[in-house]
């Protein structure tokens, strides 16, 4: 198969770890080369509009409800979620090829499972994680990093492979490397969160809130938030019960958000490519991942930093767990232990990250690709949307049960 195009979908007016991705890979492969001719799929007043610099990428204009039609002899760069709604676009099979992309822990799990209930059955699960496992084997599916096959792929009873895996991407060219690693403020500890202000990231934000509650017992804090989002308001009315100041930011984009990092934060507070931002100016980053509830201060010991993000091992309950995950209270104590150290090894780790990896990660993927069997590809591919979609169609039908129900016996 021959591959002329490459065309990122990502319609989106939202600010997000994807959208910064997939922007900022569309805008380096348009600039740096010319073997593919690069697309994108967006609202006419997407997100993608203003991040993306290059004249050299061609928009695709999303409208809702109508299939994308794709160009013939193009690679379609989606996130995993959608392996289950392929229908959307038009595209021919035997001239083009798609590329998922895991960027979400739940991108498939979240279709079938709610409530500690999973709608397909064990045999389901067991079949569905065969073909995941089949379509990551010949690169269809890729990952962020090899230890996110093993997350998803423990919903599926799959044992860890080894799989080459897509790079991140931190925004190393649009920074200033005159960095430094000191502290700004010796006698007031500035935290910073840096994402989404939506209800899942509202867990995560919350959850830190309460442990810089603890913290302020012993050492004074303050907490900026930066970002957009549905749960702005509700998180507003919660911060008024905590004893520390805690200033929201709104949305900060470029050198403003460049400026304010360096010259108003000591210790960022993200998941996923937020963390990047924060050490990327030579600031420590306490990470924790996706959270089902808000903790308390103390609850949580699975807290770590930038540079332990990737490492991943099971515990003695065949749970999967960070090396060097522990609590808050440790985590705060290693960064002023040795502020200077912890943030330059933050930084070391986040500077790899480079547009360059990611692209060459990326070309060689869709190369792979398309040397398999694309007839092959195809059917394992259905057989994953019906999957999903079985699983997908009976949590809505409970759903629905479940609200005639409720509307019934009112």
């Amino acid at each position: 198969m021959k591959i002329n195009n490459i065309v990122f979908y990502c319609p989106s007016r939202n600010t997000g770890g994807v959208e910064y991705l997939f922007s900022r890979l569309s805008n380096h492969l348009a600039e740096s080369q010319d073997h593919y001719r690069i697309f994108y799929v967006d609202y006419y007043d997407g997100f993608s509009h203003n991040a993306i610099r290059s004249n050299n990428v061609t928009y695709i204009e999303y409208r809702a409800n109508e299939k994308v039609s794709i160009p013939d002899h193009s690679a379609l760069i989606l996130q995993l979620n959608l392996i289950s709604e392929i229908d959307r676009f038009a595209y021919n099979t035997k001239e083009s090829l798609c590329l998922f992309w895991c960027l979400h822990f739940l991108n498939i799990r979240d279709q079938i499972y709610a409530k500690g209930h999973y709608f397909i059955s064990k045999r389901e699960r067991m079949q569905l994680g065969e073909e995941i496992k089949w379509l990551s084997e010949r690169n269809v599916i890729k990952f962020l990093a090899g230890f996110a096959y093993v997350i998803v792929q423990k919903d599926f009873y799959q044992n860890q492979i080894k799989l080459d895996y897509i790079p991140n991407i931190a925004p190393i060219k649009s920074y200033d490397k005159n960095i430094s690693f000191k502290r700004i403020n010796q006698e007031l500890i500035k935290f910073c969160w840096l994402g989404r202000l939506d209800a899942e990231k509202s867990l995560n934000i919350i959850t830190y809130m309460n442990e810089l509650e603890e913290v302020n017992k012993t050492k004074k804090v303050s907490l900026s938030i930066i970002g957009l989002g549905k749960e702005e308001e509700r998180l507003k009315d919660l911060s008024r019960k905590y004893t520390y100041p805690i200033t929201f930011e709104g949305e900060k984009r470029e050198k403003e958000l460049d400026g304010f990092i360096r010259e108003k934060v000591e210790i960022g507070l993200a998941s996923g490519t937020s963390a990047f931002e924060f050490s990327l100016r030579g600031k420590p980053v306490i990470v924790e991942w996706l959270l089902d509830h808000e903790y308390k201060a103390g609850e949580r010991q699975s807290y770590t930093l930038t540079y332990e993000s990737e490492d991943i091992e099971l515990n003695k309950t065949d749970e999967i767990v960070f090396v060097g995950q522990s609590s808050f209270k440790n985590k705060l104590d290693i960064i002023l232990n040795d502020y200077e150290r912890e943030s330059e090894k933050c930084y070391s780790f986040v500077i790899n990250k480079n547009e360059t990896n990611c692209a060459r990660s990326l070309i060689n993927n869709i190369e792979s690709i398309a040397h398999e069997d694309s007839f092959l590809i195809e059917k394992h591919l259905k057989k994953t949307a019906t999957l999903i979609n079985r699983g997908a169609k009976r949590k809505s039908n409970v759903w629905k049960l479940k609200k005639i129900l409720t509307f019934h016996w009112k």
